[in-house]
């Protein structure tokens, strides 16, 4: 898990969509974790998700508050409040989560405080050494899941899926709330990802990214599975090609920011843009430059 880190970065002028390119730059440019780092890259290679605390993690003290700040302001939101007002159970897909930038694609400043959390360097190099590239921003947003009747059906990523972005994909969770079982709390199988001896081969083909209802029940025993609880303050790394499911609220909501990692080979587009780009004065690492260039941006 130790990685020597070098002072200086050297950006080949390769294609930038070539994940060869975004490898090589990976192994080029090894870098130095910390012990809470490679705590947490141990747990996501053993089982493909991990948790650990904001202020162990990050510790920054004044971005969790800006950014807590954000989330508040959204939260009392007259957009939210009626929303959850006039929330149709009848509505299909995900209609119970309320984002944040429900625009796609999101429009972000580079100042913004949501954005700097998700290219953090601490994010980023765990995100890198767990995929071994340098890897792509595709999506960040914060999210208010609507608690529903516990008689209504599972829908659309509460059931059990896998995402399809992408083959090396990394998803991050921080909670703005404490997210408990019947707040909507993520369950994920460990052992489910391409190549885990245990559940990695079982609906891998894409028309089969939502296995059948009760298949999953049935192959699959409930010891099995990890609920994703935490109190506020808690980070979820997962790695999402293995089998989840979440958001099925019933009695309390769920208020987290989350953000998503994709290879550059991804052919998922970038669901963010930037007015204020300007890669020269950015006062950022090569990496978290890489994880924010788009077709858009370069």
């Amino acid at each position: 898990f130790f990685f020597k880190q070098k002072t200086a970065y050297e950006i080949p002028k390769r294609d930038w969509s070539s994940d060869v390119c975004s490898s090589d730059l990976f192994a080029a440019h090894p870098v130095t974790l910390s012990e809470t780092q490679r705590t947490v890259l141990a747990s996501l290679r053993e089982r493909g998700v991990a948790f650990v605390s904001f202020d162990d993690f990050i510790g920054d003290s004044t971005l969790w508050q800006q950014v807590a700040a954000q989330l508040e302001g959204f939260v009392a939101s007259e957009s939210v409040r009626r929303a959850v007002e006039t929330f149709d159970l009848s509505k299909a897909g995900k209609a119970y989560i309320l984002r944040q930038h429900p625009e796609v694609p999101v429009r972000l400043p580079l100042a913004d405080p949501l954005l700097r959390l998700a290219i953090h360097q601490n994010v980023i190099d765990v995100v890198n050494a767990y995929c071994e590239m340098w890897m792509r921003l595709h999506y960040v947003d914060s999210w208010y899941t609507i608690p529903l009747e516990t008689s209504r059906p599972r829908v659309a990523s509460q059931n059990w899926h896998r995402d399809f972005e992408d083959r090396r994909l990394v998803k991050v969770w921080l909670y703005f709330s404490d997210v408990t079982d019947d707040c909507g709390a993520m369950e994920y199988i460990p052992g489910s990802r391409q190549g885990d001896a245990a559940y990695g081969h079982l609906w891998r083909r894409r028309f089969e990214l939502y296995p059948p209802a009760d298949a999953v029940d049935t192959k699959i025993p409930i010891a099995d599975r990890v609920s994703c609880v935490g109190p506020r303050g808690t980070m979820v790394f997962c790695d999402t090609t293995g089998l989840h499911r979440g958001g099925y609220a019933t009695r309390g909501a769920r208020l987290f920011s989350t953000w998503t990692f994709v290879s550059s080979a991804s052919t998922a587009p970038s669901r963010h843009r930037f007015d204020d780009w300007d890669e020269a004065s950015l006062p950022m690492s090569p990496t978290a430059r890489f994880a924010l260039r788009t077709p858009r941006t370069s």
